[in-house]
């Protein structure tokens, strides 16, 4: 155990994506944190709306106490406290929240604290806790994000974090070598770390039914599961399909395209096949049914950023890859096949199709067996003792 209270502050509505299982990298740490033991005491801090502040209607956690601001919960099961504000990121944050956290944690008799952020809008908070180490987890490059491409408030706090994170002397954690990069100073004031993502899926796959079952007929498959939209390159789908006329390609996720050109491909090509959104429990199923998995994935600075989960999927179940050069392309090119051009990728694709090396499977099942989220985050905390 690592003898500190974990003040994990999050960018989500935590305990709402806890009963609606998402998946994402924070969830999955913070899971390995109380599962495991592995800090004295944790409170994750999120942000609310005003109204969920107010409106208190609790059924799997106790209601410690509340104030005007803020509600204090702790969750019996994993022994996890649970602090919900309604203060908007920014300078107000900075001032009040320092203040609400330190008043709790003396409520609460936590001492010897430890403040953990994910949320770079919030990297703030570390100029107010000068006397507590800090950790601050830099996944992925949110200055780079479309989502907050035309939110001028969040990408002014977003860049300002990258900017105290930088300067900070606390540890830094990344996803991929280019967060690293970005994160880095040539005075060494900080230390950046670079710690992957891994595959979230459970994989004791059952016996599939019918409705789950792809008609696959004679043909191979090439699947691909994740959500449809701009990063995936069109192009370079629109070129494999139309070279490989007797492949079955079958796409999981939901359609965010906002315009119809992904609508037009299935309609010009017959080999093509969309499932749409699936149930995370199924998705292992679907993937043993794939012959290739594959990432078509546009290469620019934020797919660069970006630490692919699906990739882990894939990997766990055994499957050859084929995918464009992001990450973890980068750093898994022995066990997946990685392409350069869309020739290239036609290539791979050719080569992993034909695949028949179960020493290669064996491999990649070997590399995702060392890396479980248990051991990311046991390594994060040996980061932190040292």
């Amino acid at each position: 155990m690592f003898k500190k209270c974990l003040i994990y502050v999050t960018p989500h509505n935590w305990y709402d994506h806890v009963l609606t299982g998402q998946i994402n990298r924070p969830l999955k740490l913070a899971e390995q944190f109380y599962n495991h033991k592995l800090f004295s005491e944790m409170m994750i801090v999120n942000r609310l709306r005003p109204s969920r502040i107010t409106r208190v209607n609790e059924t799997g956690r106790e209601l410690i106490f509340r104030r005007g601001l803020f509600n204090v919960f702790f969750d019996p099961k994993n022994e996890v406290y649970y602090l919900e504000h309604c203060l908007p990121f920014g300078i107000i944050e900075e001032l009040i929240l320092p203040i609400i956290v330190k008043y709790v944690m003396r409520k609460l008799n936590f001492y010897n604290g430890l403040l953990w952020i994910c949320d770079p809008k919030s990297m703030g908070l570390s100029l107010k806790f000068d006397k507590m180490e800090h950790l601050f987890d830099a996944y992925d490059d949110w200055s780079l994000s479309p989502f907050y491409k035309k939110r001028k408030r969040n990408m002014k706090f977003i860049t300002r974090g990258y900017q105290i994170a930088k300067k900070s002397n606390s540890l830094i954690i990344t996803n991929t070598k280019h967060m690293k990069n970005k994160l880095a100073t040539y005075s060494n004031s900080n230390r950046v770390e670079l710690i992957g993502n891994t595959s979230s899926l459970n994989v004791n796959l059952g016996r599939m039914d019918k409705e789950h079952t792809l008609q696959k007929g004679n043909h191979k498959v090439v699947g691909y599961v994740g959500n449809i939209h701009e990063r995936i390159d069109l192009d370079l789908v629109s070129k494999m399909v139309g070279y490989f006329k007797n492949v079955k390609f079958v796409f999981i996720g939901r359609n965010d395209f906002e315009s119809d050109r992904f609508g037009k491909l299935l309609e010009k090509y017959q080999n093509i096949e969309f499932l749409g959104q699936k149930a995370y429990d199924l998705i292992p199923n679907y993937i043993a049914q794939f012959d290739v998995c594959i990432v078509p994935h546009i290469v620019n600075e934020y797919t660069m950023s970006q630490d692919s989960m699906k990739m882990y999927d894939y990997l766990l179940c055994g499957k050859p890859v084929v995918t464009t050069e992001i990450p973890p392309a980068d750093r898994l090119s022995k066990i997946m096949y990685v392409s350069h051009t869309p020739d290239d990728f036609i290539e791979q694709l050719s080569s992993a199709l034909e695949e028949n090396d179960d020493k290669l499977k064996n491999e990649r099942l070997v590399y995702m067996k060392n890396n479980t989220w248990e051991k990311k985050a046991k390594q994060i905390c040996a980061l932190l003792e040292d």
